[in-house]
């Protein structure tokens, strides 16, 4: 998991009625489990397109949808993996799911896309660009 600074987003985010989450968020073998009170979710991975904070709430959007819950950034990266890129305090993007990068826009598979400022941008393209000839091998 890697980090770093961003300015604002430009996304249309449907508004879903969030449940709070518990103390036990969990991932387990290329999953992320979310207890909520009012229910268990558990996301694949490779599943999640990007995540976003809006306050208190974090905003998980996968291909399956969109699930908001009460929780803390801090706590969900120590549960993923190194594709995940922590963008300012409100973005954390999976970078399997980067469709392209140019013009301080991160472009995500759904038709999202992510803002960054120059410095932001060019440390993200790094970041992703190491991550790429990792797994090339």
């Amino acid at each position: 998991m890697d980090k770093c600074n961003s300015g604002k987003a430009n996304l249309s985010i449907s508004k879903v009625q969030p449940g709070k989450a518990l103390n036990d968020r969990q991932s387990d073998e290329g999953r992320l489990i979310i207890r909520t009170k009012r229910g268990i979710h558990v996301f694949a991975f490779e599943d999640i397109l990007f995540m976003e904070k809006d306050l208190k709430r974090i905003i998980i959007h996968s291909s399956q949808g969109e699930m908001p819950f009460y929780g803390r950034f801090t706590d969900i990266m120590e549960r993923l993996d190194e594709r995940f890129l922590w963008c300012h305090r409100s973005y954390v993007i999976n970078m399997d799911k980067i469709v392209w990068m140019e013009d301080n826009e991160i472009y995500i598979e759904g038709n999202f896309h992510v803002h960054m400022g120059n410095n932001t941008f060019r440390r993200a393209r790094h970041i992703f660009s190491d991550y790429l000839d990792k797994k090339k091998g």
